[in-house]
This record gives C-alpha cells, structure tokens and sequence, in this order.
C-alpha cells in the first residue's frame, strides 16, 4: 500500500509538473508547431537551391552533356537557367514533401505518448456505494506502441523511400529537358543572327550592283527597269532581315524565359553570334546503361516498386497487429492534481485479429491494380523511349547527310556566283543573271546555316531520348526485365 501511494504521489507531481510547464511556456521551441508568415509575392522568386546528389544516384546522373559543344555562352545560359528556374524550384518543393513523407513513414513505428487534462462537473453512483460528487480536475497519459512483426511497417517506410527516389529522377528528367531547351534556344539565336549577317553581306552586294546599274543608267547604257527591279529586290532582302531580327528577339524572350528572367532585359541582344560548326561525338548506350540511367524510366520503375510495397502493406493490414498499451487515468480535486482521489493505471499487450473487415479487403483489388497501372506505365515508357532514340539518331544522321550536300553545294554557288558578278562588271551577262545567282547563292548559304542548327538540335535530341550524356558503364540496372530487353532488341 505504501508502494503503490509512492508511486501514485511520484506520477502526480510528475504530471503536474508536466502540464504546468506546458501551459506556461506554451510549446515555446517546440519546431513543429511554430507558425510562419505566409510568402509575400516579392519573395516567391528566388535561387533553386543545390540539391546533393545521393550516393545511389552518383553513378547514374548524367554529366554536364552540354559542354561537349565548347561555348561559354551555353555554359553561362545553362547555369543560370538550373539556378532561377521555377519549375525545378516547383519540383523541389515536392521533392522536400517526399522527405517529410518519408520521415513520417519510419516515425510510424514509433511508440506515441500523449497527456490529456480536463475539468468536469459530475456525480457518479455504484451498485453498493454513492451517489458521490465527481472529482473536478482529471489527468490522464496514454501509451502506445504497435510492434511490426510483419514488417507491415517496414514497407509502408520503403514504399516512401522509392516514391521520393522517383520523385529524384523526375527532377533529374526536368533538368535535362529544361537544358535542352535552353540550348536549343541558344542555338535557334546563333542561327538567325547567323542568317541576319548573311543578308546583310547580300543587302550590301546588292547595294554595289545597283550602284553600278544607277552609274550605267546616267550613262544611258541600260534602262531604268533594270534599276528600279534591283531597288525591289534590295527591299526584299531588307525586309527579309528585319524578319529575322523579330524571329530572334522572340527568341531571346524565350530563353530568358527559361532562364526565369523576369528581371531581365527582354529587348533582345542584337550582337551577332558565331553558330556552332560542328557536331559533337554522338553518345551511345547500350539497353542495359539506358535501363539504368534513364531519368523516365528510374523514375517510372522506382513507382512500381512503391506501388508494390504499398500492395503488400493492404495484403499484411488483414494480418493480427499486436500493440503494447498503457494508460494512467486519475481525478483530483486541485488543480496540480495532487493527492488523486481516483486513478487507474493499466500496462498491457494487445491483440487486434481482423477477423471480417470488407473496407480492408476491398482495397487489397485496389491496390493491385495501382501496381498493374504502375507496371503498365513503365512499358509504355520504356517502348516512348525506345522510338524517340531510334527516331532521334535517324534524324541526326539524315540531317548531317544534307549538310554534306549543302555545303558542297554552297562551294559551287559561291564559284559561279563570283564568275557571272566579274562578266557583269565586265558588261558581258545582264543584270537578270546576277540576280538569279545572288538568290541562289544566298539561299544555299541560308539552307546551310538551318541544317548546320538543325543537326545541333537533332543532336541534342539523341542526348535527350538517351537521358543525358554518357555515364560510368560499370552502373547495373536494379531490374532484369529479360522479357522486355528481348522485345526492345527484337524491334532495334
């Protein structure tokens, strides 16, 4: 008897103790329940922040892809666009949900505590006892702890980890698309000011032959319609490079766009720039590297994971769960509760044997088919990716053929072109001819420039249906889809 009022005097002060100082310090340092000040629209842009990239990912993301083309001005449009860009900070956010949903998963396996307090006003009457006047102040602590034998848990904590690890590779996958664009739209920039400069080189050649014809007209040596048709076409090629010059600030809008650039100057610059040449070595991945490193698919084969496991938790939910309880009950009547006048307290295992749930049942079908949806999606992802590549490379090499062809063909313009201009300034051939070879030479320079970007963007694409660069081959896939490489292959 004198054990257990030692006992009950300890818990009272204890727990009294405790709802005093919550009360008065009122949760002050408690992190989770701090409150904070909802986002002024000033503060909604800002940097991306760096995430770090996890050990099982090292071997598997994609290298700065971009510097293989060796210009300073993607690298910088690159770097800025990664760092301000608001849809990567968008998937950021859900990427540090996934983080929070993760720790809420392995922190389900923790045993919870919680203090209750209350006041009431009441009587109460027993078969050989009262009635009797309830006592005010009442308190109580709760205890519970459920153990996973079934490591029903233990799945519910996987399947949290794998949607944040697919969560990681859409981020991954964004970040490549988003450096595509951004190089596509710096390369789409380089060409029309590539093509601008060229028209100004005809609108400057035009300029000297027509120069030429006003001198013959004062002389009485060609009519005036000659002239007059050479101010048209010297109008033509103005108004020709004044399109390109809108085509290109429409283009500088854009990749400041995907720069995030609402702070910056969308006039557009004007300087022209040199267009890449040539065309960097063509990656290359075998089925089993692009299994393995393939944003989509990692991102698409980890949601089939998760979707199992969170089927197996439905499946382990209709096994018994055991908990361990304990429960601390008690009335006073002071305010600090001591001295209780009634408690109870309990300690015990407990046994909960879903014998007839349809609710749970029912979801185990459900379930299921999330996970078919799930493996479904990863085929269907698998064969997208599959013909982009095929589609991407036979792109490339039919594009590289034609700038074969086009320069080649340029060589020989260029050549003729300079003939007939040296037999027009000698008077032998009419103005007619050199119009008809200034137009060809002009559009064979043109159609150059677009194939030379053309085979840029196409090889861009190959890297893009790849999944970014080349990556460390010693890198294994997590699955042996034996069926599916054979179909892969069998269509390649």
């Amino acid at each position: 008897m004198n054990l257990d009022c030692t006992l009950l005097k300890t818990v009272s002060t204890a727990l009294s103790l405790a709802l005093l100082a919550l009360s008065l310090a009122g949760l002050v340092g408690c992190q989770a329940l701090t409150p904070r000040e909802e986002p002024a629209a000033a503060s909604l842009r800002g940097p991306v922040a760096a995430h770090h990239t996890p050990a099982w990912a090292q071997q598997r993301i994609a290298p700065q892809w971009w510097r293989a083309y060796g210009d300073s001005q993607i690298d910088r449009d690159v770097t800025t666009a990664l760092a301000e860009s608001a849809d990567l900070q968008q998937i950021a956010a859900r990427l540090a949900g996934a983080d929070a949903q993760v720790e809420k998963a392995r922190k389900a396996s923790w045993p919870r505590l919680n203090l209750g307090y209350g006041y009431r006003v009441g009587e109460a009457r027993e078969p050989d006892f009262g009635p009797y006047e309830l006592k005010p102040w009442t308190g109580s602590a709760q205890l519970q702890w459920e153990l996973d034998l079934f490591d029903k848990l233990q799945r519910a904590r996987e399947s949290a980890q794998l949607s944040r690890r697919a969560l990681y590779w859409e981020l991954a996958g964004a970040r490549l698309m988003l450096t595509s664009r951004v190089v596509e739209s710096r390369l789409r920039i380089s060409r029309l000011s590539a093509e601008r400069s060229i028209l100004g080189e005809a609108v400057d050649a035009n300029a000297d032959i027509l120069k030429i014809l006003r001198d013959r007209l004062d002389a009485g040596l060609v009519a005036e319609t000659e002239v007059l048709r050479m101010e048209a076409e010297y109008e033509k090629l103005d108004r020709a490079r004044e399109e390109l010059y809108r085509l290109q600030q429409l283009a500088e809008v854009e990749l400041a766009t995907l720069m995030g650039g609402l702070h910056r100057d969308r006039r557009g610059d004007t300087a022209a720039k040199r267009l890449l040449t040539h065309v960097p070595a063509v990656p290359e991945r075998d089925f089993c590297e692009l299994i393995a490193a393939h944003p989509s698919l990692l991102a698409a084969e980890d949601r089939v994971r998760a979707a199992f496991r969170i089927e197996e938790v439905a499946r382990l939910d209709l096994l018994p769960s055991f908990k361990v309880n304990g429960n601390l009950m008690g009335a006073s009547p002071h305010f600090f509760l001591a001295n209780f006048g009634v408690w109870r307290r309990e300690l015990g295992p407990s046994l909960d044997l879903p014998i007839y749930d349809p609710q749970r049942l029912a979801t185990i079908p459900l379930r299921r088919a999330q996970t078919d949806e799930a493996a479904a999606h990863y085929r269907s992802t698998l064969a997208t990716v599959v013909g982009d590549i095929d589609a991407a490379y036979a792109s490339l090499a039919s594009r590289q053929r034609q700038l074969a062809s086009v320069q080649r063909e340029v060589s020989a313009l260029a050549e003729a072109r300079s003939n007939v201009i040296a037999n027009f300034r000698a008077g032998l051939v009419s103005q007619v001819e050199v119009l008809e070879a200034e137009r060809s030479h002009l559009a064979a320079r043109r159609t150059q420039v677009i194939l030379q970007e053309a085979a840029l963007r196409d090889h861009v694409a190959v890297v893009r249906a790849l999944g970014g660069g080349c990556v460390d081959r010693s890198a294994a896939p997590e699955v042996e889809l034996k069926a599916a490489r054979r179909d892969a292959e069998a269509q390649r």
